[in-house]
């Protein structure tokens, strides 16, 4: 396994080449496997609260073990006052908040467009049989929908992570450089999630001519937040993703 791998990716397993690498996907697995054998619907949400409680205690363990062995009493910790950054108004957050509902709506009208095409498509390849060519583009269409759909609520909570990270405030020089690092991993996840979405979008507007004023008006705003997450987190760039980027 690659050493936090999971950290900063997209968790998009399905379409992860690395899954092999991965801690987190392997313990999964094993829990569905579990299920399965066992006759259980890994899904169902009865069975999948059980596995978040039973996920929980195991932390809580890890860490009262881990606060044991550092000598910490968590028990008598000193009180301080804490508050939590609130991104909430900061104009790149309010951007991702707006494509995410643009994309919302978008992913409504592509969805019927799609399902219109996909209906069609069996009498019109009977009439022209070269039209079997539409077949392929369906799937790369429907790749596209599940590009968009995929990443227009994870670039907003991506974003927002990587303001409250930045936000941060702290006396601790290296807690400083920890919060720098998580700021500038989510907002290279963000920005990714972003320009391949902006692909996806592309290829949705040269498909159909009647999304292609909700299309452009998209695309836009995916240009404007992706340059707007450039120029606050300069140091995605350089980050280094563990695994995907070394």
């Amino acid at each position: 396994f690659i050493s936090g791998i999971y950290n900063y990716c997209d968790r998009w397993c399905e379409r992860c080449s690395l899954t092999s690498k991965c801690f987190l996907y392997a313990k999964d697995q094993k829990r569905l496997a579990e299920h399965r054998r066992k006759g259980e619907d890994p899904y169902d949400w009865k069975i999948v609260m059980k596995d978040v409680a039973k996920s929980f205690k195991e932390t809580k363990e890890l860490i009262l073990k881990t606060a044991k062995e550092r000598g910490i009493d968590l028990e008598n910790l000193p009180e301080e006052e804490y508050e939590s950054p609130d991104p909430t108004g900061h104009p790149l957050y309010q951007r991702s908040h707006n494509y995410m509902d643009l994309a919302r709506k978008f992913l409504e009208r592509l969805r019927k467009s799609i399902q219109a095409f996909g209906i069609e498509l069996p009498e019109r390849i009977e009439i022209i049989p070269s039209s079997v060519e539409d077949v392929e583009t369906l799937r790369e269409i429907v790749s596209c929908h599940e590009i968009i759909s995929w990443y227009h609520t994870q670039i907003s909570v991506k974003v927002y992570r990587a303001l409250g990270s930045k936000m941060e405030k702290s006396e601790d020089k290296e807690l400083d450089e920890i919060d720098i690092y998580d700021a500038n991993g989510s907002a290279k996840i963000a920005y990714l999630g972003v320009v391949k979405s902006i692909v996806a979008l592309q290829k949705v507007y040269h498909w159909n001519e009647d999304l292609q004023d909700d299309a452009l008006t998209l695309l836009v705003e995916a240009d404007r937040l992706r340059r707007m997450i450039d120029k606050k987190f300069p140091g995605h760039r350089t980050f280094k993703r563990p695994g995907f980027d070394e």
